[in-house]
C-alpha cells in the first residue's frame, strides 16, 4: 500500500507541473549526468576507462542559444595490472549550447562547446595540477514528459599540458572521451 501511495504522489506531482521540456528565452535547466571517460592518445595509453559523473545548469538565452555552468569528477586506472595508481580529472567551467530548432519532435539534439578549469590528480607519484582545458561535444535529449527530459552525450575533452611521459620534459595534454546519460529538469517557466 506504502508503494502505491508513492506512486501515486510522484504522478499527481509530475501532473501539476506545467513547465516545458523544451528550453525556451529565460528558461533555466540543470540536472545530473554519469557514464564513462575513455582516455585518448598519451593519455589512453598509461590509463584505461573509468567513472565519470557531474551536474550542469543551462539558462536560455535564446530559443536556439544556451550558455551554463558544468562540474564533472572523473576517474580512471593505469593500464598496467600491478600499478594501482589512479587518476582523477575533476573540471568545472562554462559552456554555450546550440539547439537546431526541429518542430513536432521530442528528440533534442544539441552541440556544445565549452572550456575551464581542469584539476588533474594522480595517486603515483601523488601530484596534483591545476591546467585549462576545453571540450567539443554533441548530444539528443528525450521529452519524457513537459519537465523532465533524458538523453545521452558524447564530449572531447583536451587538458592542456596535463602530464609529462617518461624519459621526456615536454607536457602532454590528457585527452578524454566522456560518454554518458543526463537528466534535465526545467526550473523556471519562460519569461514573457
Amino acid at each position: 500500500m506504502r508503494k502505491l501511495g508513492i506512486v501515486l504522489a510522484a504522478i499527481a506531482c509530475l501532473s501539476l507541473m506545467a513547465i516545458p521540456a523544451v528550453a525556451a528565452k529565460g528558461e533555466f535547466t540543470f540536472g545530473p549526468f554519469g557514464g564513462m571517460s575513455i582516455p585518448t592518445g598519451d593519455f589512453g595509453k598509461v590509463a584505461k576507462a573509468g567513472f565519470m559523473g557531474g551536474v550542469f545548469g543551462d539558462y536560455q538565452v535564446h530559443e536556439m542559444f544556451a550558455v551554463g555552468i558544468d562540474a564533472a569528477y572523473n576517474q580512471v586506472k593505469a593500464k598496467d595490472s600491478a600499478d594501482d595508481t589512479k587518476t582523477t580529472l575533476i573540471q568545472v567551467g562554462g559552456h554555450v549550447k546550440f539547439i537546431p530548432q526541429m518542430k513536432d519532435t521530442k528528440v533534442l539534439p544539441y552541440l556544445q562547446v565549452g572550456g575551464g578549469l581542469y584539476n588533474f590528480k594522480t595517486t603515483s607519484p601523488d601530484t596534483s595540477l591545476n591546467k585549462f582545458g576545453y571540450n567539443v561535444g554533441a548530444g539528443a535529449d528525450y521529452k519524457v514528459n513537459p519537465q523532465v527530459a533524458v538523453g545521452v552525450f558524447g564530449a572531447f575533452h583536451s587538458v592542456l599540458s596535463a602530464f609529462e611521459t617518461e624519459g621526456s620534459t615536454t607536457k602532454k595534454a590528457a585527452n578524454y572521451i566522456a560518454v554518458g546519460v543526463k537528466v534535465t529538469f526545467m526550473a523556471t517557466g519562460a519569461k514573457k
